[in-house]
């Protein structure tokens, strides 16, 4: 499985995929936005990343893995799914009515799913420059707003089946 993680966190995440098992994972330091527009994206199974919270990275994001057909996993805050932008990105137009070389695309696609963390335990984050990041002890951390992941599966599984499945294994901790 080779991951790609277009927004470069200093190896951190590489490093905790690594001790996950996942070895193939390109997280370089690099202008995600122009490797784009280039054409030059690694070669990848799947998308799993964290975007900056500022400028438009989430409209951005959502438009390359929307324009992929590929499955992707996004941890995001919880009112991007609410934005004008987002059905649109995440569900585009078929460009000449096919995906993946040829074959036709059918529309729309499934939505993603949502894997909401404990409401009793929800992710909390210490950004740098932020107030409180020195004190990554304080119970609540740096981010004004709720935070879930947004998973798409691109067709390699079914999303109800991967939802019951989810259900059935970690109802306790998430929704």
């Amino acid at each position: 499985l080779r991951i790609y993680d277009p927004y470069f966190c200093e190896g951190s995440v590489k490093k905790h995929l690594a001790r996950l098992g996942f070895e193939s994972v390109y997280n370089e330091d690099e202008d995600f936005y122009a490797v784009a527009a280039s054409g030059r994206c690694p070669d990848h199974d799947v998308v799993l990343t964290n975007p900056p919270y500022s400028g438009d990275h989430f409209r951005k994001i959502l438009r390359f893995v929307g324009e992929s057909g590929k499955p992707w996993l996004l941890l995001l805050p919880n009112f991007v799914c609410r934005k004008q932008y987002y059905e649109p990105a995440i569900n585009p137009p078929p460009s000449g009515g096919t995906e993946d070389g040829g074959a036709p695309r059918s529309s729309p696609r499934q939505p993603p799913l949502f894997l909401i963390p404990d409401p009793l335990k929800p992710y909390r984050y210490w950004a740098p420059g932020r107030a409180g990041f020195e004190a990554r002890g304080a119970a609540k951390g740096t981010t004004p707003f709720e935070t879930f992941w947004y998973v798409h599966m691109g067709g390699v599984a079914n999303h109800d089946e991967v939802r019951a499945w989810w259900l059935k294994k970690f109802a306790p901790h998430s929704t």
